[in-house]
């Protein structure tokens, strides 16, 4: 596909958080096809948008990018919430098979994971921030360490002892936390 998006919906506008094959930063909500996609619970297609009375006198299909197929699959905050959607686009008419879906359906959860881990990276920096100042702080910092698959250690740079290994790092090296 000549155009793909990770494309975040609000009530007025759509942004790409990442683009590849069109310069366009953001589209307004009234004229983008991601604000219908985002209301589907599946994949939202459109084979020709020329043939589709919803979007046959869009400017994007009237002009430049020139849409004729679209398919977006719905992007879900980690707590469930729709937030966007993982979209390609094309300037010809397509056919999308069950097995196509299926692919994006991967990929769009893929980008979920990767939005949950930067949203637990955030999170984790800012708690990380507070705990200089709290040990309430610190334990909710371990916590969100602790919702991790990664494997994260925490050690005195002195004595190189371990003071922490979150829930990831003991399962990935398969000893007690003990």
């Amino acid at each position: 596909m000549p155009i793909a998006l990770v494309s975040l919906v609000d009530a007025e506008r759509q942004w790409f958080k990442s683009k590849q094959g069109l310069d366009a930063c953001e589209t307004g909500r009234d004229i983008c096809f991601c604000g219908h996609a985002v209301l589907e619970d599946g994949i939202f297609v459109i084979p020709n948008a020329l043939e589709d009375a919803r979007f046959a006198i869009n400017p994007l299909v009237t002009g430049a990018p020139n849409i004729r197929f679209y398919a977006g699959a719905p992007l879900h905050a980690p707590d469930g919430q729709r937030v966007g959607t993982l979209c390609i686009i094309d300037n010809q008419p397509r056919a999308f098979s069950t097995p196509d879906l299926s692919v994006l359906r991967d990929l769009a959860d893929a980008v979920e994971a990767e939005l949950a881990r930067s949203q637990q990276l955030t999170q984790a920096r800012e708690l990380a921030r507070l705990a200089m100042a709290s040990e309430e702080a610190l334990g909710r910092f371990k916590s969100i360490l602790d919702s991790s698959p990664d494997m994260i250690f925490m050690f005195d740079p002195e004595s190189l002892q371990f003071t922490y290994l979150n829930e990831g790092a003991v399962k990935g090296m398969g000893y007690l936390r003990e």
